[in-house]
């Protein structure tokens, strides 16, 4: 069976993706060792709107799965808004990879006074207890509700996103529910150790 040049150019941009994924999260990876953390550039910006854009990518990678977006409160905050656009469209990305087409994936964020939590909730994967206290940590558990990346580092940067906006991000998972991956974030001027 041969592969129109529109097909083949697909094939190529996706390795190319690939490629540019693997070669950002090891500059990540890097820098997160090097510098004790990743570095982030604070700036306003509107989680809603960031999430829209990841949701809105996403619907054109995965057409016809259903993606569904939902948003309480306010949502606006002092933020690095490429590194939570990174956070965000790693989790969705993840349940999308893991769950068949025909679950739904879940994106939720809800904003109170002293901060806004972001909840991914991917309902055909477990993660089994003795997996999640070491869920986080680079180069191990590939395949577990996370994307092929070849490395296992897509949810240590997660955490680390988390982490150098003075949150935090926990796995919930369990045979009736599947999986949820809720991250806190603080605003500007909340204390870290707020939680929702």
């Amino acid at each position: 069976m041969s592969r129109g040049r529109g097909d083949v150019y697909k094939i190529q941009g996706s390795g190319v993706r690939r490629v540019e994924r693997l070669i950002r999260q090891l500059l990540d990876f890097t820098r997160a060792r090097l510098s004790n953390g990743l570095p982030v550039h604070p700036a306003p910006v509107n989680l809603g709107q960031l999430a829209e854009r990841v949701v809105a990518d996403r619907r054109t990678a995965h057409p016809g799965r259903d993606l569904r977006l939902v948003t309480t409160g306010d949502l606006k905050g002092t933020w690095d808004g490429e590194r939570l656009f990174q956070l965000m469209d790693s989790l969705v990305g993840n349940a999308l990879h893991h769950g068949p087409v025909s679950s739904s994936v879940v994106l939720q964020l809800q904003g109170r006074w002293d901060g806004v939590t972001v909840q991914v909730h991917d309902p055909d994967c477990r993660v089994p207890p003795e997996y999640q206290g070491t869920l986080f940590e680079p180069f191990k558990h590939r395949a577990v509700c996370a994307a092929d990346d070849g490395l296992g580092l897509s949810l240590f940067i997660v955490r680390q996103i988390a982490l150098a906006h003075g949150g935090r991000i926990s796995v919930e998972s369990g045979a009736a529910d599947g999986t949820r991956f809720i991250v806190w974030l603080p605003r500007e001027d909340a204390p870290s150790t707020s939680g929702p």
